[in-house]
């Protein structure tokens, strides 16, 4: 049987249907070891836009997706039940869309010809409106996040309308409808987001490649590093600050250079990936990380550096 064959016959099992959406990626399997260069590719292209991204961050990068900005998304979207992707994709978002939505609201209010005070009463007037619809724009973001990742598992406008309604808010379908579109018109209809749970999977694809000979628990791995990834997200500014040498930086200085390591989604991932082996599975982490680093070649003390500090601010959470 040829290999285009053996894929069709794989992709129409019980398990993976065509029409389905995998709950998690498959690691350790013989399929995934058919693609290294698919998945050399990927990662290439990940790499480049990593970088991009951190040249291009400047310092309001990440406002909205830490502390209880992220903590709140999470729980829309645990009281959602939306898988992880829908998730990581929703906030890193939520994020480019509220930086975005802040600077036009800014700058119409700014550009007007009113007088000073004027400006700051309709800048109020404007703050106060942007905190009551931010329920919404969660959920549309949300919303937007659920068709990117899956073709019939979205939340739709009804649902959508449901959950708000449960959260003390009675907004009508088309008001659904506009902040949907109010989001894509936003950030200029561009939602090709990444988040770090993109390079976690990927990495963990290439690992259970190259590392085969070593059977590690690679679905394990998975499940720990996504959920301390959420640790990552909501503690970020705690963790990076710690990561940071503040001695002799100005504070301008300081916010450029955390927004620059906030925008290094590659790092967070072999960070989160780094912690969770050493969590379960201990025996397997300097070989995990020496892997890692003969992977992409980030620096294993850097990687080390932020597992520290994240394992620091896990460890004062759990004696909270």
């Amino acid at each position: 049987m040829s290999r285009k064959s053996n894929i069709l016959q794989n992709a129409g099992s019980k398990n993976e249907a065509i029409f389905g959406t995998p709950q998690e990626p498959v690691f350790n399997s013989t399929r995934s070891e058919d693609f290294p260069e698919v998945l050399q590719e990927w990662l290439i292209n990940l790499a480049m836009r990593n970088c991009q991204e951190i040249q291009q961050a400047c310092v309001p990068h990440g406002l909205f997706k830490q502390g209880a900005a992220a903590a709140f998304l999470f729980l829309v979207c645990d009281k959602l039940q939306l898988p992880w992707q829908v998730q990581f994709t929703a906030i890193e978002l939520f994020d480019r869309f509220m930086r975005k939505h802040i600077e036009d609201l800014y700058m119409y209010v700014y550009n007007n010809s009113s007088k000073p005070a004027a400006k700051v009463t309709e800048w109020r007037s404007i703050v106060e409106r942007v905190e009551k619809q931010l329920v919404l724009r969660i959920v549309s973001c949300c919303q937007i996040a659920s068709k990117l990742n899956s073709h019939y598992e979205v939340i739709t406008v009804s649902r959508a309308k449901r959950f708000l309604l449960d959260f003390g808010f009675n907004y009508s379908n088309d008001s659904v409808l506009q902040s949907e579109l109010r989001v894509l018109k936003t950030v200029n209809f561009d939602v090709n987001v990444s988040s770090p749970l993109d390079y976690v999977e990927t990495l963990l694809q290439v690992l259970a490649h190259n590392a085969a000979a070593f059977d590690l628990p690679i679905s394990l791995y998975q499940s720990v590093a996504t959920k301390l990834l959420t640790i990552l997200y909501i503690r970020s500014n705690h963790i990076f600050v710690s990561l940071l040498p503040q001695a002799g930086l100005t504070s301008t200085t300081l916010q450029q250079r955390l927004s620059a390591i906030q925008a290094d989604k590659l790092l967070m991932g072999l960070a989160v990936i780094a912690a969770a082996v050493y969590i379960c599975d201990k025996q397997h982490t300097d070989l995990v990380i020496s892997q890692l680093h003969r992977i992409t070649r980030v620096l294993s003390e850097d990687v080390e550096d932020l597992v520290c500090c994240l394992l620091h601010e896990l460890h004062l959470g759990c004696a909270d």
